[in-house]
């Protein structure tokens, strides 16, 4: 997959996601290999496992069973945000990465259905989280379950 497909698009562009065709294994490892350079190789390979665990939950009867190609929108969108926040797939429950990053710079580029979809996209993470509870992310519960209240807003 080129990697200028997950780059912000030109000013004006008000489009929203990744092209469907691609597959949950490429959205997820290429929303980690764009993680922080402070993070080790052992966090990488838990974060890979982490997003490919989240399309699987995503359709399955705890997701609310999303077809696979919602499923694949949502991998795609929290890549974005993972792009312009800079962090790992920890950090998507990160308020203040959220509310001073990804929002200012998703207001330059996106409409605001898009820009609710990107929150829904990570009002789901935040579910997976709490629901699955998948070994290898660190986080408050309490901030994540504050997160979730605040996208449902």
């Amino acid at each position: 997959m080129n990697s200028h497909c997950l780059k912000w698009k030109d000013e004006g562009d008000k489009s929203s996601a990744l092209p469907a065709e691609h597959n949950l294994t490429e959205i997820s490892s290429l929303a980690t290999t764009n993680t922080s350079q402070n993070e080790d190789v052992e966090n990488t390979g838990r974060e890979t496992k982490i997003l490919k665990q989240f399309p699987d939950w995503l359709v399955s009867p705890d997701g609310e069973q999303k077809d696979k190609k919602t499923a694949t929108q949502h991998v795609s969108q929290l890549a974005r945000v993972l792009l312009v926040t800079g962090g790992g797939p920890a950090s998507l429950v990160y308020k203040k990465k959220i509310r001073d990053v990804f929002l200012p710079r998703a207001k330059e580029k996106y409409h605001a259905a898009t820009i609710k979809s990107y929150l829904m996209s990570l009002q789901h993470y935040c579910s997976f989280l709490l629901e699955d509870k998948p070994k290898g992310v660190d986080y408050d519960k309490d901030e994540v379950i504050d997160l979730r209240g605040k996208l449902k807003k």
